[in-house]
């Protein structure tokens, strides 16, 4: 496996994930055969399911969790391992790869990079010291968000408020045509910081290779400049419709609350439940 991170600007990168067979090929083997082991088909008497059934019937599936549940272990260690400050989760914009004829996998995601500052004190600074009590909700908060930070991506068939869509936009004219020298730029939608209602509507309950007609604004969202690639003095006035040719749609499935997260989180066994937080 390689990783690399290639820097935008100040505030965002790319990672670059490169993984071969070498990388999987032992933890899928090994899925598979516990399946077999488990497997009712019918036809088969339990555990006696032939291999090769097993890899026609569930392969693709076990090849694809097992290769996100590798990513996801490795941007995190490479994050940590790098000390990189960032912004939310990295979101991926690789689409429409060959699992089915393909044995090495290349991924993108964009990461956003927490500001750089500075705050210059000195022995006559003053500041006021808050006891700050955390109650329910906060703690259920900061659980949730963990959890979500820790998770895995999946592909689900539609979208939802809180998913990632990767698509193609278009400009289209006022007569709904192409527009000749439009913008023409594919990008990640989060949907839960869409701000425009009427644009989060359209694009929930979409499916792959779906095309929707969304009004992109400089309401739509606070990253209208850097999802359609344009500058942000353009973004201040754009207001014209796109035609969005939906191409992947990803959701984090939050991690469990258990021992394995609490150890990525804080370090082997220095917490052991949710209270010791």
């Amino acid at each position: 496996m390689n990783i690399t991170q290639e820097r935008i600007d100040d505030l965002n990168a790319l990672l670059k994930v490169q993984i071969s067979a070498a990388d999987y090929q032992d933890k899928v083997e090994a899925v598979i055969k516990n399946y077999r082991k488990t497997a009712n088909i019918p036809g088969f008497r339990k555990g006696k399911v032939p291999v090769g059934q097993i890899k026609k019937m569930y392969g693709k599936a076990i090849l694809v969790e097992e290769v996100n549940k590798l990513i996801q272990e490795a941007i995190y260690n490479y994050i940590t391992e790098n000390k990189i400050e960032v912004l939310g989760n990295p979101l991926p914009t690789t689409t429409d790869l060959d699992w089915d004829n393909t044995t090495e996998f290349n991924f993108e995601f964009e990461m956003g990079l927490s500001p750089a500052f500075e705050v210059n004190m000195d022995k006559k600074s003053k500041f006021d010291y808050y006891k700050i009590e955390a109650d329910k909700k906060m703690v259920d908060h900061y659980t949730s968000d963990m959890a979500k930070r820790y998770g895995s991506m999946i592909n689900p068939e539609k979208s939802e408020k809180e998913d990632l869509i990767m698509g193609e936009f278009t400009q289209l004219d006022s007569e709904g045509n192409v527009l000749e020298d439009g913008i023409n730029h594919s990008a990640s939608v989060a949907l839960d910081i869409v701000s425009d209602k009427k644009a989060q509507k359209v694009l929930t309950g979409v499916t792959k290779d779906d095309e929707v007609v969304v009004k992109i604004t400089n309401k739509f969202s606070s990253d209208v400049a850097h999802m359609l690639n344009i500058s942000k003095e353009d973004a201040k006035i754009l207001n014209s419709n796109f035609r969005f040719k939906i191409k992947n749609i990803s959701r984090m499935t939050p991690a469990e609350m258990n021992q394995d997260l609490f150890d990525k989180v804080f370090g082997k066994n220095l917490v052991k439940t949710v209270t010791e937080m």
